[in-house]
C-alpha cells in the first residue's frame, strides 16, 4: 500500500511522526490517503513513518532541485529571444 502525503497533510504528519522520531521507538495512529479520493487511518511503527518522511523528504528536494533549473532557465532567456524560447524551456501549453 502507498501512502500519500499531501502538502496541507505535513503539520499533522510531524505531530504523529515527532513522538516516534524523538523515541525511535513506538507506533501511532495516522489518517493518510490510501488513493487518490480515499483517506484511512493506519496504524504506522517508527520505520513505516521515518519511511514515509524520507520518500516525501526525498520528492521535495527533487522538486525543489527541478524548480531552480527550471527557473535559472527562464531567467537566462532575453526579451530578444522571445515567447518561442521560452517554450523551448518550458512548454506552456503543456
Amino acid at each position: 500500500m502507498a501512502l500519500i502525503v499531501r502538502a496541507d497533510d505535513i503539520t499533522n504528519f510531524m505531530a504523529a511522526y515527532t513522538p516516534l522520531m524523538v523515541n525511535q521507538d513506538g507506533e501511532t495512529g495516522y489518517k493518510v490517503w490510501l488513493d487518490k479520493d480515499k483517506k484511512g487511518l493506519v496504524m504506522l511503527n517508527y520505520a513505516g513513518m521515518k519511511k514515509a518522511y524520507d520518500t516525501v523528504r526525498s520528492s521535495q528536494l527533487a522538486a525543489y532541485a527541478w524548480y531552480e533549473d527550471i527557473k535559472a532557465k527562464l531567467i537566462a532567456v532575453t526579451e530578444a529571444e522571445g515567447k518561442e524560447k521560452l517554450e523551448e524551456v518550458f512548454p506552456i501549453g503543456g
